[in-house]
C-alpha cells in the first residue's frame, strides 16, 4: 500500500483524476495517466501508485467485445464525495 503524503495527513485538500485502460487479459499495457490534478505534486504520484500494484486485474468476461475497458479513478483527499464529479 502506498504511503499517504504527509501533506494530506496535515489536512491538504486535493482531487486527482487518473485514467487507465484494462485490456481483455487484465494486464495494464501502459502507465495510468493523470487526467487532472488539484493539490501538491506528490498527490498524482500517490494516486497512480494506488492503481499500479493491483495489476494484473481479473481478465474481462468473454462476453466483453471491446478492445479495452476505459477507467477513470478519482482520488479525493480530505474532500467530500460530492467533489468526485470530473
Amino acid at each position: 500500500m502506498p504511503r499517504m503524503p504527509e501533506s494530506v495527513l496535515l489536512g491538504e485538500k486535493a482531487k486527482v483524476a487518473v485514467r487507465f485502460r484494462i485490456p481483455p487479459d487484465g494486464k495494464l499495457p501502459e502507465k495510468p495517466t493523470i487526467e487532472s490534478a488539484r493539490g501538491s505534486e506528490k498527490l498524482p504520484k500517490a494516486s497512480v501508485a494506488s492503481i499500479e500494484p493491483r495489476s494484473p486485474f481479473r481478465p474481462l468476461p468473454k462476453e466483453f467485445k471491446g478492445p479495452h475497458l476505459e477507467m477513470r479513478f478519482i482520488s479525493l483527499y480530505n474532500l467530500p464525495v460530492s467533489e468526485a464529479t470530473p
